[in-house]
């Protein structure tokens, strides 16, 4: 709620949409039973009205409440405001894709209703540092489609790693998961790592996975060569900061 800028918040509609959006993401969209799913609805208009004082029909005046800062194509100067419909959300994501397939192999994804706020989601996810999701459905419900054209959407990489015979967990898998890293931290790319349930060989690559969410980093994975590449973009961060250039400080970046 804190990175909406005020201009944005035309009224005190507004404001509390904005709250029943991110209470929507944080704990709704957790929910798979339909009694607490209605619970959770109860409770969300009993705040409306006894606690925040306002009225339902003047918040809950469309279908759906969504947020983002995808609406512009300006990397630059993204905000994150109120999507004003569905059908603005789709107009965006139509023209996404017809880029995304003019720049890509095409992907003949259909932009249905939920789909789109599937995609709506995820690019909230990952425009937080750190950003994860599991992705639950079916095989060919169109799981890593939405997720490829989210990244698109906000201009982040996807890194993902290719399965062979001779993949080596030991070998190929920790450099995957190294390059991925220096992709993203040292070479300052935003890049999702995207990896299917088929990839899993190992439960060495589960713990990584773990201590990526948890720490953001690998124990061990890095060599000399890797240090000194890293410390090299890391030295003008340090600079700017005041810091002093120590491995520690340096790594840190």
């Amino acid at each position: 709620m804190c990175i909406v800028k005020k201009q944005y918040i035309q009224n005190k509609s507004v404001l509390v949409r904005l709250w029943i959006h991110e209470m929507n993401r944080v704990f709704r969209d957790r929910l798979i039973d339909k009694k607490d799913l209605n619970d959770f609805d109860s409770m969300i208009k009993n705040a409306i009205t006894n606690k925040l004082d306002c009225k339902l029909e003047e918040v809950l005046d469309r279908d759906y409440i969504l947020f983002g800062d995808f609406l512009e194509k300006d990397q630059e100067n993204k905000m994150y405001k109120e999507i004003p419909s569905l059908q603005r959300l789709t107009q965006v994501l139509e023209e996404m894709l017809e880029d995304y397939n003019n720049e890509n192999s095409p992907m003949n994804l259909i932009l249905f209703s939920d789909a789109c706020e599937h995609i709506a989601r995820i690019c909230r996810i990952i425009g937080f540092p750190k950003g994860n999701a599991l992705l639950m459905g079916v095989g060919g419900s169109g799981r890593q489609s939405c997720c490829k054209l989210a990244n698109f959407v906000m201009g982040y990489r996807i890194f993902r790693i290719e399965i062979t015979k001779d993949y080596k967990i030991d070998k190929n898998w920790k450099d995957d998961v190294k390059n991925c890293l220096l992709q993203s931290g040292a070479k300052r790319n935003p890049t999702t790592f995207l990896i299917v349930d088929t990839q899993i060989i190992s439960e060495k690559q589960l713990e990584d996975i773990n201590n990526i969410l948890n720490t953001g980093d690998v124990p061990n994975i890095y060599e000399g060569p890797d240090f000194e590449e890293m410390n090299k973009n890391a030295r003008k961060d340090c600079q700017d900061k005041g810091l002093e250039q120590t491995p520690t400080n340096l790594f840190n970046q």
